[in-house]
């Protein structure tokens, strides 16, 4: 599912961002609306996160094939990117 085109899940994410709730993005391989929306471009900015790191996708030798590197990406448009060790579970410490 494209969540950039999905009324449904567009709305989810735009009401628990509303409502300053804790929320979970998950999109393979990686969150296209970040680019997509243009509304949604600030969604992650303060706030902390992690996904696929840029070491990552270097050790996948993917860093010239994917559209953006998340991280990076993240990072340009002022979230709080932290990430464990890679391939590893990680969560971000989350203040509630």
């Amino acid at each position: 599912m494209d969540l950039s085109n999905d009324l449904i899940s567009i709305a989810l994410i735009e009401n628990f961002y509303k409502h300053n709730k804790p929320w979970l993005l998950s999109v393979m391989p990686r969150p296209l609306c970040l680019k997509l929306k243009p509304r949604w471009r600030t969604i992650s900015k303060g706030k902390e996160v992690t996904g696929f790191s840029n070491s990552e996708e270097e050790a996948v030798k993917l860093t010239k094939v994917v559209p953006f590197l998340l991280e990076d990406e993240l990072k340009k448009q002022g979230a709080l990117y932290s990430n464990g060790a890679d391939w590893s579970p990680y969560v971000n410490k989350m203040d509630y």
